[in-house]
Formats: structure tokens, C-alpha cells, sequence
């Protein structure tokens, strides 16, 4: 997982959404209450499951909302090999 900052959550989101999308889509992201002590690697694993898609975005973020683990845990070991 790369260095889970702020930072790092607004050069996927340009990645992903382009740079013209930045701002929106932090702000979709911002609404999302995420556990104080990891509110990057949430945003990171939403961003990724996202797969560039505004409404998958705002799919996920919901689901975090719902219960962030899953979230993590569909981004980070769903599909791994051996995990």
C-alpha cells in the first residue's frame, strides 16, 4: 500500500479521476467519517475500489460508512493470492 497521507489520497484521486476532479472528489471522500487513526488508508481503499468511477465512489464510500473493514479488506487482501 503506498504512504497512506493526505497527500497520497489526492494523487490517486488525480490519477484516477484526472486533475480537473481533485476537488470533488475529495469532498465525496470528506464525507465520510473515517476512524481517526486511519483515515487514509480508507480513503485509499475506497479510491481503489472506485476504479476511476463516480458512482462506484460513492458505492463505496457508503459502505465504509457502513462498516470501513470491509472496505479495507476488499481493496487490500480480496483477491490476493494466498491471502
Amino acid at each position: 500500500m503506498p504512504e497512506q497521507t493526505r497527500k497520497a489520497v489526492e494523487q490517486e484521486a488525480a490519477r484516477l479521476f484526472g486533475t480537473g476532479s481533485v476537488k470533488g472528489v475529495l469532498l465525496l471522500l470528506d464525507q465520510y467519517q473515517c476512524p481517526p487513526d486511519e483515515p487514509h488508508r480508507v480513503h485509499l481503499a475506497v479510491l481503489k475500489l472506485s476504479e476511476g468511477k463516480i458512482e462506484l465512489l460513492k458505492h463505496f464510500i457508503k459502505q465504509a460508512q457502513d462498516d470501513f473493514r470491509d472496505v479495507l479488506y476488499w481493496a487490500e487482501y480480496y483477491g490476493r493470492k494466498g491471502a
